[in-house]
């Protein structure tokens, strides 16, 4: 909360100021409000359920407004989260092949993090970014490794809420895409295939050293 309150409030300066807000703020609002009121009808802990909704409303406007910031490029903050995961990745494969990876549950991959349902959102939307990035953008061999990696963990998380997150990811940003058709015609079958084989590969891979571990992920989503 502290860190939350670190990073919000020079947000909110900066709003304050010359900065606009953009369209999305009535579309989160909206969200909001929603999330807010199942919390409300359906939760089992209404307050943790409102915590988390506050933490939310409180990070997601930092980074957009962060990321529309005109005295630092969009690039800047993609090479930041970027590193950011990069080390996160590094950290957690040591543990992959170890106990301690899986402490929490004994099932679920957790990597850095306290709890595997946590790695999987954490790992979810930089995955679906980098899954973008890859097919859309650039095929770089460094971009491609660590976007395969992340689908691994992301899966053995057993995080099916993150699992699920992606494909909506995903069409939001091929529906915004649909905009820029250059962007599009960038795409090629070659480039689909190599980052589909490259991830089977690196499964594979982890499946002959954790065969019993990659095979009661693959179990847990299938049924």
């Amino acid at each position: 909360w502290l860190l939350l309150c670190v990073c919000v409030v020079p947000a909110l300066l900066h709003v304050g100021g010359k900065h606009r807000l953009g369209a999305w703020v009535l579309a989160f609002a909206g969200m909001v409000i929603l999330i807010g009121g199942l919390a409300l009808c359906s939760s089992s802990n209404v307050i943790v359920s409102f915590l988390k909704l506050v933490s939310f409303c409180v990070t997601v406007p930092v980074v957009l407004i962060a990321f529309s910031d005109p005295r630092h490029p969009t690039s800047f903050w993609v090479n930041w989260f970027f590193s950011l995961h990069c080390t996160v990745l590094a950290l957690s494969l040591p543990l992959f092949f170890s106990s301690f990876g899986y402490f929490r549950n004994g099932t679920g991959f957790q990597g850095v993090f306290d709890h595997p349902q946590a790695f999987g959102v954490y790992l979810a939307p930089m995955t679906a970014l980098l899954t973008m990035l890859l097919v859309f953008y650039r095929l770089r061999v460094p971009l491609l490794i660590v976007c395969s990696l992340s689908w691994v963990f992301l899966l053995a998380s057993l995080c099916r809420t993150g699992v699920a997150t992606i494909p909506l990811g995903i069409t939001f940003a091929v529906v915004v895409g649909i905009r820029n058709h250059h962007q599009f015609q960038r795409i090629t079958k070659a480039r689909v295939t190599l980052a589909v084989g490259s991830a089977a590969v690196l499964g594979l891979l982890l499946f002959l050293f954790q065969p019993e571990r990659v095979g009661s992920a693959l179990r847990v989503f299938a049924f």
